[in-house]
């Protein structure tokens, strides 16, 4: 008829209970820890007691729209670490050199 089984029609999503509160629980866990993922987060729910599956807890967290930052790639990531001066260009003449350390006399 339209195009749905009839199936869809008469199920009822089930809810948890304790649904809620294992939410608010992710959240909080999620944002006192920001670089953890949903693996994570359901190891320590279940350290704390809750008896919860990762598939539920990434289910849940999808839901919610939780997000993870991504991870900054290596190059990008060196101006931060003490002593590297930059990455060879690629453009510059003669052969490519490693980086070069930054050696400060003593």
């Amino acid at each position: 008829m339209l195009g749905q089984s009839r199936w869809t029609q008469r199920r009822t999503r089930y809810v948890p209970e304790d649904e809620p509160r294992l939410i608010r629980r992710i959240i909080d866990l999620a944002t006192r820890y920001v670089r953890y993922r949903y693996r994570r987060i359901t190891m320590m729910l279940r350290e704390e007691g809750w008896g919860v599956y990762h598939k539920r807890i990434e289910r849940l967290w999808r839901q919610e729209g939780l997000k993870v930052p991504g991870e900054q790639s290596q190059r990008r990531r060196l101006w931060l670490n003490e002593g590297f001066v930059r990455w060879p260009s690629s453009a510059a003449p003669g052969p490519c050199v490693a980086l070069q350390l930054c050696i400060q006399p003593d």
